[in-house]
């Protein structure tokens, strides 16, 4: 997976990615990520920015072609800072490690080899445990709630000066 660094300004649609030679994303790039982010499906990305859904397909797929992510897990792994894990608290040590994973845009596949364990084992698992504990359904939606977290609490679990 590509690593770059990211800045996130809480200001709505204000989002940069910062890489060597990466070319900088377009404001309608820019407000399909922020949707992408704040959890929305394709539908309803789609309808706030005022295209059809293919054409939202196709601006994500635009800016994973700029940053090298191989899916939207990926392109959203981008924009967090991964040393910070707001649902620790919440659960054990094991639903902590897949969640991480999931957030950084590991595929199941190679979560459950990680783990031992077939796919179908490790979706039951994050359905019926993580996903159930946090009040979410998905991995886009665990991606949004460590982004809005990121942006409730900016300074959490950082290193005091």
């Amino acid at each position: 997976m590509v690593r770059m660094i990211s800045s996130i300004n809480p200001d709505p649609y204000n989002i940069r990615l910062v890489a060597k030679g990466q070319n900088r994303l377009t404001d309608r790039e820019k407000k399909a990520v922020y949707y992408l982010l704040q959890g929305m499906n394709s539908k309803e990305g789609a309808f706030k920015l005022g295209v059809s859904e293919s054409a939202f397909g196709n601006i994500l797929q635009a800016v994973r072609g700029k940053y090298g992510a191989r899916d939207t897990n990926g392109l959203i792994a981008l924009f967090f800072p991964l040393d910070r894990e707001f649902w620790s608290e919440k659960l054990n040590s094991k639903g902590n490690r897949i969640a991480r994973l999931l957030v950084r845009g590991e595929s199941t596949e190679a979560i459950a080899t990680e783990f031992g364990c077939s796919k179908c084992t490790l979706s039951t698992y994050c359905g019926k445990y993580i996903y159930r504990k946090l009040g979410i359904r998905s991995r886009i939606e665990l991606g949004a709630l460590h982004y809005r977290e990121l942006l409730r609490n900016p300074f959490e679990g950082m290193p005091k000066a």
